[in-house]
């Protein structure tokens, strides 16, 4: 029995946009047409991944409805659940598995229900309704069974209003830093990657391989009583580590062995493309990896920073992946011994060091920014839990802000 404390998703909705089990035309270019890898609960919106694209034609004629600025998309297939914010300017369209909910204003406040939807106890509904045991799968008539709590309007607003603004705030640092990504690259390209096998080089440079400048480190983890951060693979993502929380190293899987170092490089050995890598930047005296990473080292005076780049290169990240592809397992896969012959321009010591100079504000200012989306996104989290039961009162919270 639904309590008056509770109020089904249902109930909250004025209109969805629904497009499931119906796979649109594409076509090579024109608008985006986001799947349900675009939706994750760490960004304030969708985030273009692997895009496909529909016609004007299509867009006009095949789609029932169209998301709006302040919708809430959430996820049905795969990982049921997932939500995020239509932006200004909506710009895509969505595919199957997944709708676009259109709040009724009468009965929440809409970003109160965008932050319930993230939340643990409505996140435990959503996995705890599916049974089906083959693909995870929220159905529309499962709306009845997910409970927003019900609480007073004016909490409600403060709360969407608090958990949107530490989000904004977070997505405003991603945008940042994605700035300074594609500085980086430009002035890669411009030192580096201009130049391809052949090609007359300035003086005292050389052409060389991966294996020239870099090792695969194996060194393992030496554990003790403390606690550790364990990093796998699904824990870094395009430079970002997501976590950095502490744990007890008893019940750690087996594959939980590898050491690092300051300015070692992270890169998962499967499916590159996927592009989970990462360059370490701060002491790592407490952290131990998975054994699905390599662990890349520079060696010989050749600077990390450039190697880094290198290896984050979308054209290093294409030939490393037709590399996985081409060989046979269970996933596509790459070992350091069969990307070590990759090609490489060496350039001279001090034109290194010179690039070097240019390259570390741009990093130091992306670890920094990392640390504060980090710092704002665990605030973000521990406090709608309890904001939400009423374990932390609106009222003391508005008192310390104003302190």
């Amino acid at each position: 029995m639904i309590s008056d404390k509770q109020i089904p998703l249902s109930k909250c909705i004025d209109f969805t946009v629904d497009n499931r089990g119906k796979t649109a035309p594409t076509s090579d270019s024109g608008i985006p047409l986001i799947a349900t890898n675009c939706i994750d609960n760490e960004n304030l919106y969708p985030v273009f991944r692997n895009i496909r694209y529909v016609s004007e034609d299509t867009y006009k004629n095949w789609f029932r409805a169209h998301p709006l600025e302040g919708d809430i998309i959430l996820t049905l297939k795969g990982t049921p659940g997932r939500v995020c914010l239509v932006p200004e300017n909506v710009g895509f369209v969505i595919a199957q598995d997944m709708v676009s909910i259109r709040v009724n204003f009468d009965k929440i406040y809409p970003l109160y229900l965008f932050a319930a939807l993230r939340s643990r106890i409505v996140q435990h509904q959503i996995k705890t309704l599916d049974t089906s045991g083959v693909i995870p799968n929220l159905k529309k008539s499962d709306f009845d069974k997910v409970l927003i709590p019900n609480i007073d309007p004016n909490t409600q607003k403060y709360i969407g209003d608090l958990y949107h603004s530490l989000s904004l705030k977070a997505e405003h640092l991603k945008k940042q830093n994605h700035t300074l990504e594609t500085m980086a690259q430009t002035i890669f390209k411009e030192w580096f990657g201009k130049y391809q096998i052949g090609d007359e080089l300035p003086e005292g440079w050389k052409f060389g391989c991966l294996g020239d400048v870099a090792v695969n480190n194996s060194k393992t983890f030496k554990f003790n009583d403390k606690k550790v951060v364990f990093i796998n693979t699904g824990d870094v993502l395009e430079g970002e580590f997501l976590h950095k929380n502490e744990i007890s190293p008893v019940g750690l899987p087996g594959q939980a062995k590898k050491a690092i170092e300051l300015h070692d490089i992270l890169y998962s050995e499967i499916r590159p493309k996927n592009k989970r890598f990462a360059f370490v930047n701060f002491d790592t005296s407490n952290y131990v990896v998975s054994t699905k990473f390599m662990i890349i080292r520079s060696q010989f005076g050749f600077s990390p920073f450039i190697l880094y780049l290198i290896l984050k290169n979308q054209a290093t990240i294409n030939e490393f992946n037709s590399i996985a592809e081409s060989r046979s397992g269970t996933f596509p896969q790459i070992t350091f011994d069969s990307i070590k012959d990759f090609p490489i321009v060496i350039p001279t010591n001090e034109y290194k060091q010179q690039f070097e100079e240019i390259l570390k504000p741009i990093m130091s200012k992306q670890k920094a920014n990392n640390d504060q989306i980090q710092s704002l996104t665990k605030t973000r989290d521990t406090l709608l839990p309890k904001l939400m039961s009423g374990q932390v009162r609106v009222k003391n919270l508005k008192q310390t802000a104003d302190a």
